[in-house]
């Protein structure tokens, strides 16, 4: 073989990529992950960000319409838009305000109850002149 057969362009393989090349490979399949996961979005599959970052998706209500940022920013219907999001404040003021009522609620029935027990105790105490 002369100087001519080889390319210089090439690197010829050495006996460790050889090894190196076998241990990745007994590597991936007793992890039995074939190859290095890079973080992307599942939402709109560009890389970059993460799903709890995207921006190209936002869901909305309890519906969980997906409104694409381009949809939303081209849309002439910018109106509809704004009422969704009214009715999405109103429905978390609603839910707060209940949510507050309820909350009340449970303070004054347990209040209530710490004086019922204090009552109890004090019918349930013998007198002094009882005591022995």
């Amino acid at each position: 073989m002369n100087q001519f057969d080889k390319n210089p362009l090439l690197p010829e393989p050495s006996e460790e990529s050889v090894e190196m090349q076998y241990v990745k490979g007994l590597v991936n399949r007793l992890t039995q992950q074939p190859k290095a996961v890079k973080g992307a979005c599942k939402k709109c599959g560009f890389s970059g960000h993460l799903t709890f970052q995207c921006m190209n998706h936002i869901s909305i209500g309890a519906e969980k319409k997906e409104l694409s940022l381009a949809q939303k920013l081209s849309s002439d219907e910018s109106g509809e838009y704004n009422s969704e999001i009214e009715e999405r404040k109103k429905r978390k003021r609603k839910n707060k305000q209940e949510r507050n009522e309820k909350r009340l609620k449970l303070e004054n029935s347990a209040d209530e109850k710490k004086k019922l027990k204090k009552e109890m105790k004090k019918k349930k105490q013998k007198h002094k002149s009882h005591k022995t």
